[in-house]
C-alpha cells in the first residue's frame, strides 16, 4: 500500500498544472500519513484513532478516503491535456506577417 501512494505522490509531482501538483500531493500525503500512523497504531509505538485506506471501514472516514481518491484520479486523467490556442490569421505558414 505504501508503494501505490509514493507512487501517487509520483505522479502528483509530475503535474504541469500547479493547482494539480499541489492538490495532488495533499490528498498524496494525506494517505501516505494514514498508512504509517495505521502502521504505527498496529504495532503498539503510538495510540491514535486511524483507519488505513482501502481496508478497514471506518464511516466517515471511508467516505473522505473515497472523496480524496476521486480528487486523485480526477488530476491523473486531465494530465495530459493542455489548452491548444486557434492559429492566428495573421500569420502566414512560416510564421511571417503578412503584408
Amino acid at each position: 500500500m505504501i508503494y501505490v501512494f509514493c507512487r501517487f505522490l509520483r505522479i502528483s509531482l509530475r503535474q504541469k498544472n500547479q493547482l494539480g501538483m499541489i492538490m495532488g500531493m495533499a490528498c498524496s500525503t494525506i494517505f501516505l500519513l494514514q498508512v504509517i500512523l495505521y502502521f504505527l497504531n498496529n504495532l503498539g509505538l503510538m495510540f491514535t484513532d486511524t483507519n488505513c485506506p482501502f481496508l478497514s471501514y471506518a464511516g466517515t472516514g471511508t467516505v473522505i478516503t473515497y472523496i480524496l481518491i476521486g480528487i486523485l484520479l480526477s488530476i491523473c486523467r486531465y494530465q495530459n491535456i493542455l489548452p491548444v490556442s486557434p492559429p492566428s490569421k495573421e500569420f502566414g505558414i512560416r510564421g511571417k506577417v503578412r503584408a
